[in-house]
């Protein structure tokens, strides 16, 4: 799939807000709409362009940031 495939509601019922806040609080996978927004956020790129890389690209280039922001944080207290 495309990262450009989203939808309003998961399979489980849970709003995005919900799947966002999960994530970002417990470590659970990152909705697609979250990986399109720090992708556009960080390298700046437009939402078309984001939403037209291949799903497993936009999943590694996430993971890859979130191995540098643990780094980070470990490094800087």
């Amino acid at each position: 799939g495309r990262l450009g495939n989203r939808q309003p509601k998961s399979s489980d019922g849970l709003t995005l807000e919900t799947r966002v806040m999960a994530h970002l609080a417990t470590g659970k996978p990152a909705p697609p709409e979250w990986v399109e927004f720090v992708l556009m956020d960080r390298f700046k790129w437009p939402v078309e362009y984001v939403r037209s890389l291949p799903l497993d690209d936009g999943l590694q280039l996430i993971t890859m940031l979130s191995a540098e922001a643990k780094v980070n944080k470990s490094h800087h207290g």
